[in-house]
């Protein structure tokens, strides 16, 4: 065990990397590592998705964005 009774993280998966935002550590392909830093830098990813969405949210439990970062398609939400 660490300090606060925390282990240390696992290290990411062959072609991953770890970020780390606003006090988050995340875990992202490592191909979309600085675009995703930069759209977290002010703020949530999700923020960030809704502003810059590219059609209207899919809608469910709660809205979810659609949009590309570096030519790859994402969608996020929050989990629920």
């Amino acid at each position: 065990m660490h300090a606060l009774g925390r282990r240390a993280a696992a290290p990411p998966p062959p072609g991953y990397t770890r970020i780390r935002a606003h006090g988050v550590d995340g875990v992202v392909w490592a191909s979309l590592a600085d675009a995703l830093s930069a759209a977290l830098a002010d703020g949530t990813l999700y923020d960030y998705a809704r502003v810059h969405t590219q059609r209207p949210p899919f809608l469910g439990r709660g809205p979810a964005y659609a949009l590309s970062i570096d030519d790859t398609r994402l969608v996020v939400r929050h989990v629920r």
